[in-house]
C-alpha cells in the first residue's frame, strides 16, 4: 500500500468534517452576525483550554498525513489531561450537572 503525500482535495476534507459532525452553516447576510454570536457563546461554554489546540489541529489537518495527525491529537489530549477543567469535566459527566470551566 502507498500513501498519497498530496494534499487531501476539498471534497475529501468536506467528507472528513461531515463524519466528524463539523459543518458549515449557510445563513442570509442579515443573519450572519447574529448566528454567529450564538456559535461564539455555545464555543465560550466550552474548556477554554482546549479549544486553542482543537483549533490548530483542524486548521492544519490538510497539511497532515493520518500518522501525524493522530500523534499531534495525542500529544494535545496528554496536556490536557493535565488539567483542572479535564477534572471538571469528567466529574460534571459523573454528577450529570453544568461545568464550571475556569481555564486552568
Amino acid at each position: 500500500m502507498t500513501r498519497s503525500t498530496s494534499p487531501p482535495s476539498t471534497v475529501t476534507r468536506w467528507a472528513a468534517g461531515w463524519k466528524w459532525r463539523w459543518r458549515a452553516t449557510v445563513v442570509p447576510h442579515d443573519k450572519l452576525l447574529d448566528t454567529a454570536r450564538k456559535y461564539a457563546e455555545m464555543l465560550l461554554k466550552r474548556a477554554p483550554q482546549s479549544l486553542g489546540p482543537a483549533k490548530k489541529l483542524i486548521n492544519n489537518i490538510p497539511n497532515m498525513d493520518q500518522t501525524a495527525a493522530i500523534a499531534v491529537e495525542g500529544l494535545a489530549q496528554s496536556n490536557l489531561l493535565k488539567t483542572a477543567d479535564h477534572k471538571e469535566g469528567v466529574t460534571v459527566f459523573r454528577e450529570k450537572r453544568r461545568p464550571t470551566f475556569q481555564g486552568k
